[in-house]
Parts: structure tokens; C-alpha cells; sequence
């Protein structure tokens, strides 16, 4: 009896160990280029054009830095560089990426935090918050 409660003592305790050391929940650094945060980071600029009352809709020209978090699903954090297109922001751009640049465009940089649960049938992602300057 003595050694089952040994044996698993040492089990809790590499448990405990391994989850700590691999930042399990934690923040983590993330490619730019991965699929998920260009996925995220797409989902986000046609969710913050929807919100603007900007004349022309913005794409994104650069994903600056990256990190996902586990959650239910993936948190990405993203910072972005947003610029002005030709294209009105009168309504959701199919292909925002067709969108030339304007000659003097504005540029903003973007915090934002996307949720993506891809088991999710409608809606896989959501953005959970974002702030432009």
C-alpha cells in the first residue's frame, strides 16, 4: 500500500513538473507565418474594418509579433501593421489582399487577441480584443 502511494506521489510531482516547464496555458512565441496566426490575423482586419468608420477599408502589410496562448482552442496575440487601400469600407471585402494601397496611406499599428476553437462549426473564431493607434 505504502509503495502505491509512493509511486504515485512521484507521478503528481513529474505531472506538476513537466506541466510547469512546458508553460502549459502559458504565453508562447509563434511564427508570423503559421498558419493559425495568418488565419487570426486576417480574421482581424476584416473585424476591425467592420468596426471602422474609416472612408477606405485597410489591410494588413506586416505581422510585426506573435504569441499563442492554450486555452479552449488557440489565443493569438498579435501586434500588426495596418495600411490604407483604394478599396471603400462600405461592407465585407471578399479578397482584401486585391485592395491596392493608397498613394499616401495611413498606417496604424494593431494589438489584438483572436480566439480560434476550429472544432467550431460557426463562428471558429472571435476577437477578443483590439486597440489601433
Amino acid at each position: 500500500m505504502s509503495s502505491l502511494l509512493l509511486l504515485t506521489g512521484v507521478f503528481l510531482v513529474s505531472l506538476v513538473t513537466l506541466s510547469a516547464s512546458s508553460g502549459l496555458g502559458g504565453l508562447e512565441p509563434a511564427k508570423v507565418d503559421e498558419a493559425g496566426v495568418l488565419r487570426s490575423a486576417h480574421f482581424a482586419m476584416g473585424q476591425i474594418n467592420k468596426k471602422s468608420n474609416a472612408l477606405y477599408a485597410s489591410k494588413m502589410t506586416k505581422i510585426i509579433n506573435a504569441q499563442k496562448q492554450v486555452v479552449s482552442g488557440m489565443n493569438y496575440y498579435l501586434t500588426i501593421e495596418t495600411t490604407e487601400t483604394e478599396c471603400k469600407n462600405t461592407g465585407p471585402i471578399d479578397d482584401l489582399d486585391s485592395c491596392e494601397l493608397l498613394d499616401k496611406p495611413k498606417k496604424q499599428i494593431c494589438e489584438v487577441v483572436v480566439n480560434e476553437e476550429l472544432w467550431m462549426k460557426e463562428n471558429p473564431r472571435k476577437l477578443l480584443d483590439s486597440s489601433c493607434q
